[in-house]
């Protein structure tokens, strides 16, 4: 089995919080604006998620980025832009069994 990543992590979070509100997919993209299907591909990492989804998401469950595992500072807590920034989530360097994992750096760089 491979080592799961920060965005199965993060994905994993967004799933138990569905579960735990009983919100479906089909339900999470009428919220979102989208489609069951481009829901569904974000949630089984088949296709890019983005900080911006993160944020979309967050929102459409009522909650923050932080409660999803999001550790960084959300689009939201920065001055308005013009234009969301699309920033990827990419595999860690090394696998994280866990969000805190990825904390323990000690800092901020």
């Amino acid at each position: 089995m491979p080592a799961r990543t920060f965005a199965d992590v993060l994905i994993g979070e967004i799933k138990a919080e569905m579960a735990r509100q009983d919100v479906t997919q089909t339900e999470l993209a009428r919220r979102l604006g989208t489609s069951q299907s481009s829901v569904n591909r974000r949630l089984r990492g088949n296709a890019q998620i983005t900080a911006a989804d993160i944020e979309h998401i967050a929102d459409a469950l009522g909650t923050t980025v932080h409660s999803l595992g999001w550790p960084f500072e959300a689009h939201g807590d920065r001055p308005a832009r013009s234009k969301p920034r699309r920033t990827a989530l990419v595999p860690a360097a090394e696998p994280a069994q866990s969000l805190w994992d990825l904390e323990e750096d000690g800092g901020d760089d």
